[in-house]
């Protein structure tokens, strides 16, 4: 049996192959799709999906629900009042939705693909994928095209945090003499060291507080499957990151879970998962992760057991998952 999440609501936005952001939540318990079919397993929850925010046909629109417009967003993640941030990749902007689901443009212009810095619409990013949030509430992006790490204030004043723009390579160093190339997942520790899945480089890096970028494992350029401590470690292509609460790192690598301990240690967890799309993690340390086929999204917790949470057939491929609060629930 399946209890639902303490005030809580896990949700999945879909479609990136569909040109569509369909937004849907999953009120008292675990997730929201796209839906045809879907198919709930045995729970004494009932799962109700609801569309927040956008619909199957490609665009850039502000407005409520249905009339915003996204296109191949790859990124959400949710603060702690429930306000819900997109990287909307593809047409190079961040979005904010309210617990309403009206949908603003927070930073950057749509349709322009480019780097500089400012503050609100000003601001060019070039196909923005993942986001981690600190304690101050700065958005941290990683901003895939350019190979760069931005930072956005909560007034969304926007800066090169890590990396030079479109000088691609795998330097350690100073934040502003590092490089990166084509990062794209990105985690945020409690004390605001940054961990990114630096995706053409097949490592993760590690950016502490006072701005140094170091390779935490892998080997740059040199892909592959392989676990190991270190430079001894491979990634086939690493897109997306989480923290859990005793500082591991999980990762999502060309769809198989891997974990990486604070010491760079790379493991591949002996679970039963197909292969993974989307994933995020909730405050009790379980994991779920989203079934790059579209048919079912799997719990596991922290020990390591696996339950199977709705399963069914959606009618696009989930590209994110990710957890808010619900208190009216």
């Amino acid at each position: 049996m399946i209890m639902p999440l303490l005030s809580a609501s896990l949700r999945a936005g879909f479609s990136k192959f569909e040109h569509a952001f369909r937004v849907l939540a999953l009120v008292g318990s675990v997730l929201g799709a796209a839906v045809v079919g879907f198919a709930q397993i045995n729970y004494d929850v009932p799962y109700t999906f609801t569309t927040i925010a956008g619909r199957a046909s490609q665009g850039s629109a502000d407005g409520k629900g249905s009339a915003a417009r996204f296109n191949e967003p790859e990124g959400v993640l949710a603060d702690g009042e429930g306000t819900i941030y997109v990287a909307d990749t593809y047409n190079h902007v961040i979005r904010k939705i309210t617990r309403d689901g009206v949908v603003t443009t927070f930073v950057g212009k749509a349709g322009v693909r480019g780097h500089l810095d400012g503050v609100g619409l000003e601001v060019e990013l070039a196909e923005p994928t993942g986001m981690a949030l600190d304690a101050k509430g700065n958005l941290y992006v990683a901003d895939t095209a350019t190979s760069v790490i931005r930072k956005v204030t909560p007034a969304g004043m926007v800066s090169t945090f890590a990396g030079r723009p479109r000088e691609r390579g795998s330097r350690d160093g100073t934040a502003r003499n590092a490089t990166f190339q084509d990062p794209r997942g990105i985690a945020c520790a409690p004390d605001g060291t940054l961990y990114v899945a630096d995706s053409h480089n097949y490592t993760i890096r590690r950016i502490d507080v006072k701005g140094n970028v170091t390779t935490l494992a892998g080997k740059a350029e040199q892909s592959g499957h392989q676990d190991g401590t270190g430079s001894a470690a491979r990634f086939s292509y690493p897109e997306s990151i989480l923290l859990d609460d005793t500082g591991n790192l999980w990762v999502r690598d060309n769809g198989i879970l891997r974990k990486v301990t604070p010491k760079g240690k790379v493991t591949t967890p002996s679970l039963e998962l197909p292969i993974v799309s989307a994933m995020c993690r909730d405050s009790a340390g379980n994991i779920y992760v989203a079934d790059e086929k579209g048919e079912e999204i799997i719990k596991i917790s922290p020990k390591g057991g696996q339950i199977p949470v709705v399963q069914g057939e959606m009618s696009a491929v989930p590209c994110t998952l990710w957890l808010t609060l619900d208190p009216q629930e």
